[in-house]
């Protein structure tokens, strides 16, 4: 994510300009946990769930979570690395492409 050195308005995906106060410096920051809001599961095997997770940070990101179950008020720990077998809910969210981040 970013935060506008500005305002301090943290924005998801990345952006070249602050959709606060229009400011286009930023420094990159990185959400480490969040509250998932809603979430579905794709049905192949094994189930795939992913879920809409706003951030400690602001910002709602769409995350693949692993792990046990969750529901709509779960707070999970986010990463950019595809974890394995945990024991506690993670939402895995890839970091962009260098060529994404504009």
């Amino acid at each position: 994510m970013q935060r506008c050195t500005r305002c301090a308005t943290v924005a998801f995906p990345f952006r070249l300009l602050c959709p606060h106060c229009h400011g286009h410096e930023f420094e990159n920051v990185m959400a480490r946990q969040g509250t998932v809001e809603e979430w579905t599961a794709q049905h192949t095997e094994p189930p795939t769930r992913f879920a809409s997770v706003r951030c400690d940070l602001g910002p709602i990101v769409v995350a693949a979570v692993h792990g046990p179950p969750i529901t709509p008020g779960t707070t999970i720990e986010l990463t950019s690395i595809p974890p394995t077998a945990p024991d506690n809910p993670i939402g895995y969210v890839p970091t962009p492409h260098a060529q994404e981040k504009r």
